[in-house]
């Protein structure tokens, strides 16, 4: 039996992580940030803004900066989705029934939003419980496909024996297994309660104004009703908060589980401890090595995410046909592994390593999908093609590492790629002699903003390139370097100057010398405007008190008394001294002042 651990790194308070490793292995992760609020699975009162008939959608305004889109296929109700009933407007186009604008529904989130792509609601919606998944709105009854056969039919006879509501749907989870009606029938209860409430509150709500009626637990929460399951689970927590919180939870809905929720107290960081500091740091790698020294590459892409399969440093079988095969085996594995530790739904196109041998493709499909069969997020994959493609398709749940942890490189644009210094100074160059050899225009002087480097590769490479440009056309052309540019971007301003003398080329002190003011003017920063009121400090500074001035006979009377033997007459002396050293300064004064002027 494997055992199984949920490690909660929750040290940081922006930011929790959740591994969850089977045999000191790291086979999921989860991860929460403070930065971002996740709205999967909340319900909110919404109100109608469109009705696209053209989509066979609703655009519903639910709180959120984007508007959700609201698929006809998912408002819910009795009867399977194809033969729900429509009507024909005046205009002709097809319309759900009840469906206005301006109308006042509840919707629930099931897919966030994801780049420039509002989120995706439903009236299908989805209450998860411990041992069952309520669904209200729709009439689905049954059990998880991740069960064993038998076990699958003992479910469906416990579900048999739920009661019947109308409108009223379930879903039986994997945690019901080895449980009792008597658990199942209680947490049913629950949750049947808990959409009672929701509807009373929705009926409530007299403004048509959008509102969040109901929220899914926390993300801790989430984790342990969902993961933590009586199969010798172990869960290790190394903050006391958060250990505290979990031990409440799970005191409410899971008691006979609460003794294996463990506080770590260890000296070490928790992932260090367990050794998987360096598999979460792989999340994030564009590459990912094999065992045997094989590589995988992962290139996300607006439509699609693609994974290169490389032999690389794998030289340890016979031949050619015995490296391909093995590289392509651990690759099948681990990109399964990959897929459920980064979250990545949507479409996945797998390019393997070419085999030309018979039934090597069959082995490596079938080791995919078994690991897919374990994973609890619905997939399909297809065969591999004569290409070495193979195509997989995995349900969204939430947002994926790269949206989360990732954003558009600001030089290429999400490309992955940025145009060579020869390229870009070409670019310039072209658009220069387009401008320049326009009939149209009267203008005669070009001044180009262009990167540092950029300008520097132009005037030291193709100097000469710009003074034929200029003698051919008559017309000035210069080129400035502007810090503010980076890469491809460049600026070209075209200005019409009387009396311009072209011939000194494009190093004209004077406009060069205004381009290098007006770079200095940017680049520095606003002075700081004045407050309006005095800033009075917070301790006052310690006046000190002057000493009064004593009148002169007082100061004379302080001075020491004068004996019969004191002689006034080197006073005199003394100021005739003084006398001659100021007039013989007075002429030096002056002679400095007659030869220097002052």
């Amino acid at each position: 039996m494997k055992r199984k651990r949920i490690i909660i790194n929750a040290e940081q308070p922006n930011e929790y992580r959740v591994a969850f490793c089977e045999d000191g292995k790291l086979v999921d992760f989860e991860l929460e940030s403070a930065h971002h609020n996740p709205v999967t699975g909340n319900i909110y009162v919404g109100v109608v803004t469109a009705v696209k008939s053209d989509l066979e959608s609703a655009f519903v305004d639910f709180g959120e900066e984007r508007h959700g889109l609201l698929p006809f296929n998912r408002l819910g109700g009795p009867g399977p989705r194809t033969a729900r009933p429509q009507f024909t407007d005046s205009a002709g186009s097809s319309q759900p029934i009840d469906l206005q604008v301006d109308q006042k529904l509840l919707v629930q989130v099931f897919r966030e939003a994801r780049g420039e792509k509002g989120a995706a609601l439903t009236r299908e919606f989805s209450l998860p419980g411990r041992y069952i998944v309520l669904k209200p709105n729709t009439e689905i009854r049954t059990v998880t496909r991740n069960v064993s056969e038998d076990n699958r039919n003992r479910l469906r006879s416990l579900g048999n024996r739920l009661p019947e509501v109308d409108n009223i749907g379930w879903i039986i989870r994997t945690t019901a297994v080895d449980h009792d009606f008597e658990e199942i029938i209680s947490d049913f209860h629950r949750l049947l309660n808990l959409w009672r409430k929701i509807e009373s509150e929705f009926e409530k709500t007299t403004s048509h104004t959008p509102k969040l009626v109901y929220s899914d637990n926390t993300f801790m929460q989430r984790v342990l009703r969902d993961r933590f399951r009586n199969d010798g689970t172990e869960v290790i927590v190394d903050n006391p908060s958060v250990y505290r919180q979990s031990r409440d939870f799970a005191s409410e809905i899971m008691p006979e589980l609460i003794d294996q929720i463990q506080l770590y107290q260890g000296d070490r960081p928790i992932f260090e401890k367990f050794r998987l500091e360096k598999d979460v740091g792989d999340i994030y790698s564009r590459k990912v090595t094999l065992p045997s020294g094989g590589e995988l590459v992962f290139d996300p892409t607006e439509a699609l995410l693609s994974i290169d399969v490389n032999s690389a440093k794998n030289t340890s079988r016979d031949n050619l046909e015995e490296t391909a095969l093995h590289t392509n085996l651990e690759a099948a594995a681990e990109i399964c592994r990959q897929l459920k530790i980064r979250n990545i739904g949507g479409l996945i196109i797998v390019d393997f390593i070419d085999m030309p041998t018979e039934g090597h493709n069959e082995k490596v499909e079938t080791v995919v999908r078994e690991c897919l069969n374990r994973d609890p997020i619905n997939s399909e994959l297809s065969a591999i093609s004569e290409f070495g493609l193979m195509e997989l398709s995995r349900q969204r749940r939430g947002l994926s590492i790269y949206d989360t942890h990732f954003e558009i490189c600001p030089h290429c644009q999400g490309g992955g790629y940025v145009q060579r210094l020869e390229g870009n100074a070409n670019r310039v160059l072209r658009q220069l002699s387009y401008l320049a050899h326009d009939p149209r225009k009267t203008e005669n002087q070009f001044i180009c903003r262009v990167p540092e480097e950029v300008a520097s590769f132009i005037l030291n490479r193709e100097r000469k390139y710009l003074r034929e440009l200029e003698t051919s056309t008559r017309k000035q052309i210069v080129v400035v370097a502007d810090p503010e540019y980076h890469d491809s971007n460049f600026e070209i301003e075209e200005k019409r100057i009387r009396g311009l003398d072209f011939e000194h080329g494009s190093n004209l002190e004077e406009v060069v010398a205004e381009q290098h003011r007006d770079l200095k003017r940017r680049a520095k920063p606003a002075a700081p405007e004045e407050p309006k009121t005095k800033a009075v400090p917070l301790v006052p500074p310690v006046t000190a008190t002057q000493p009064k001035k004593q009148p002169k006979q007082a100061k004379a009377k302080a001075k020491a008394p004068l004996d019969k033997h004191s002689r006034p007459a080197k006073k005199k002396t003394g100021h005739k001294k003084q006398t001659k050293a100021k007039t013989k300064k007075s002429a030096i004064s002056r002679l400095f002042s007659s030869l220097f002027g002052g």
